[in-house]
């Protein structure tokens, strides 16, 4: 935060990385439904699809649970500790100027989270980041698709990483955790869709013998 934020720290910057974040949920939509229905490359469309359910599954649920935290804009109300207060005036002021709809968000996210019980669309965890590990996985699938897509992807990444951290979401870590394990996942769904055939001929091949 302390390195980037005298390049960052501007109205404009900061509503500009506002935009692009909340761009992540268009991005994720626009992408899943071209591969979903590309006639190209089957292997590598199942490879996704693999991929993306095992990122919500593993990253967005399973780590995320297991290594529940607060991020940077929690931690003054959950710990009663002042170490990102600075930020927090700093997007507080800048609001006054340039929106900044994070703010509402995590004011929404806070307010649920003294409820019992689980409501739709809360719950507060930021390791690791699902933000960024989407967004590197679209970033993994569309480098082969051309400069224009693979350059544009990969700065969206950037945008979605630097965001989390200026907008107090997430700590660096989160998301460098989230880049490191997302190609992890993207290998272990190769494997998976690769196997997808032989498992189809041993189920034809079972029928042929019933038969």
């Amino acid at each position: 935060m302390e390195v980037f934020h005298p390049m960052l720290g501007f109205g404009p910057v900061t509503f500009s990385l506002n935009v692009l974040y909340n761009l992540w949920f268009a991005e994720v939509f626009i992408v899943l439904f071209c591969v979903a229905f590309s006639a190209r490359n089957g292997r590598l469309r199942s490879q996704f699809l693999v991929a993306f359910v095992l990122t919500w599954v593993l990253i967005g649920n399973v780590l995320a649970a297991a290594f529940a935290s607060v991020g940077p804009a929690f931690f003054m109300p959950f710990y009663g500790d002042g170490t990102f207060s600075p930020l927090m005036d700093y997007l507080q002021s800048t609001n006054l100027t340039y929106t900044v709809s994070a703010l509402v968000t995590q004011n929404y996210l806070l307010v649920d989270a003294g409820f019992d019980g689980p409501r739709v669309g809360s719950g507060i965890s930021a390791f690791p980041s699902l933000h960024v590990a989407v967004a590197t996985l679209n970033a993994i699938y569309l480098w082969r698709f051309g400069r224009l897509l693979r350059w544009a992807s990969i700065a969206f990444l950037a945008a979605i990483q630097l965001g989390s951290v200026h907008l107090a979401w997430h700590y660096a870590v989160d998301g460098y955790a989230s880049m490191l394990m997302t190609p992890i996942i993207w290998a272990i769904s190769r494997r998976l869709s690769n196997a997808q055939p032989c498992l189809q001929i041993g189920m034809k091949d079972r029928r042929v013998e019933i038969n």
